[in-house]
């Protein structure tokens, strides 16, 4: 009788299947990593953009003593209703027309008594879906002098 003998031919093309599938799944593994530390990197790239157009706002609010008006010269296509001014910024954060808006920036001055020497603004920056920063800014007003008329006879 003769004895039936394996060829090494099966062998290998197992071991190679088994390879494959082997280096197939940690190829999944490994990109679903690279896919999740790149979706980080953007929503980091997003916040610390966010937070500087936040600050820059911040500035340009305190630096004006919340005068809207000169808010505006530094963002001319902003709108201002009441104590709110939205400002429109693109995907790069730039400053723009509100069609072309990706972002909105909106300064609330909060109230406050007339004694108060504190002026205070939260500055909220929104995606269409949520906000995404928001800071509240101080601005301390520096009491001025009062003028009074001197009377003639001490003149």
């Amino acid at each position: 009788m003769s004895a039936y003998k394996h060829s090494r031919g099966s062998l290998f093309l197992l071991e190679l299947i088994i390879n494959i599938l082997l280096f197939s799944v940690l190829l999944v593994i490994g990109l679903k990593f690279f896919m999740k530390a790149h979706n980080l990197t953007a929503a980091t790239t997003e916040l610390h953009s966010c937070v500087t157009a936040c600050t820059n706002a911040a500035t340009v609010f305190e630096n004006s003593n919340g005068d809207f008006d000169k808010i505006k010269e530094k963002y001319p296509d902003s709108v201002h209703k009441e104590n709110q001014m939205t400002i429109f910024l693109d995907r790069n954060f730039n400053n723009c027309e509100k069609k072309l808006s990706a972002y909105t920036l909106h300064i609330n001055l909060h109230d406050r008594e007339p004694k108060d020497r504190i002026l205070k603004a939260t500055i909220e920056i929104k995606s269409p879906k949520r906000s995404v920063y928001s800071i509240t800014a101080s601005k301390y007003l520096q009491l001025t002098p009062l003028l009074k008329e001197v009377p003639d006879h001490e003149k």
